[in-house]
């Protein structure tokens, strides 16, 4: 008949699984905001393809679906558009919160700012 496990043993096994449950869930929900951002980033890319025949407002309409779909916070006033010496910008800066709710009050555990851009030369 097998031994049984020291306390010990056993309460570092717990919290090693507790620590591996916790980064899985921070995981979840920290991996979509990567992916929401190089989405966007390749959205505004794209749209700088047709930026020579589509005004600022519609560039602005079509990452607006994007931002809408994702949940990004950001508006489309956020959406920087730039067009000076035979070049075009894109650019949407952005801050996401990562919050947890504690007592019924949000509190926020890490801020990430980004800013997905592309640029090119344009006729």
């Amino acid at each position: 008949m097998p031994a049984a496990l020291p306390v010990k043993r056993g309460r570092k096994r717990s919290l090693r699984w507790l620590g591996v449950l916790v980064a899985l869930v921070v995981a979840c929900k920290v991996l979509p905001l990567y992916y929401y951002y190089f989405d966007l980033k390749v959205r505004c890319a794209r749209a700088l393809q047709d930026a020579e025949i589509e005004s600022d407002e519609e560039i602005r309409r079509e990452l607006l679906v994007v931002i809408d779909q994702y949940g990004i916070p950001a508006t489309i006033r956020d959406i920087q558009i730039r067009r000076e010496g035979g070049r075009i910008r894109i650019s949407v800066p952005y801050e996401e919160k990562f919050q947890l709710s504690i007592f019924g009050k949000p509190v926020t555990l890490f801020s990430f700012s980004f800013s997905p851009s592309a640029e090119r030369v344009y006729r």
